[in-house]
Formats: C-alpha cells, sequence, structure tokens
C-alpha cells in the first residue's frame, strides 16, 4: 500500500515515463504536469478501490 499513498510521489516520475507521460510530467507552475498526474493516479487509484468495494 506505500504506493498509494501520498510518499508515492517520488515515483511518480518512474511511473510517468513508463506510461509515456514523461515530457507531460515536466511541465512546470503551480498546477503543472507533475500535480495533474498525481491526481489523475489518485483518482484511478479510488475508482478501482470503488469498483471492488460494490462488487462484494
Amino acid at each position: 500500500m506505500t504506493l498509494f499513498r501520498t510518499s508515492e510521489y517520488p515515483n511518480l516520475p518512474i511511473v510517468a515515463d513508463a506510461t509515456g507521460k514523461g515530457n507531460f510530467y515536466q511541465l512546470g507552475g503551480p498546477l503543472g504536469g507533475a500535480y495533474a498526474l498525481d491526481q489523475a493516479f489518485h483518482h484511478t487509484v479510488e475508482t478501482v478501490a470503488a469498483a471492488i468495494a460494490a462488487s462484494k
């Protein structure tokens, strides 16, 4: 579960490169690519968790 906590942020560049979103990750600004990818990752995990919870 460590991957899904806030501490996964150092792993985000690895995930971005693996998914072909490395250049997007490099975008700057307060709401740049790293922030957007982090939020998208969390929403994906929440959706998967909700689907698992709903199936039981």
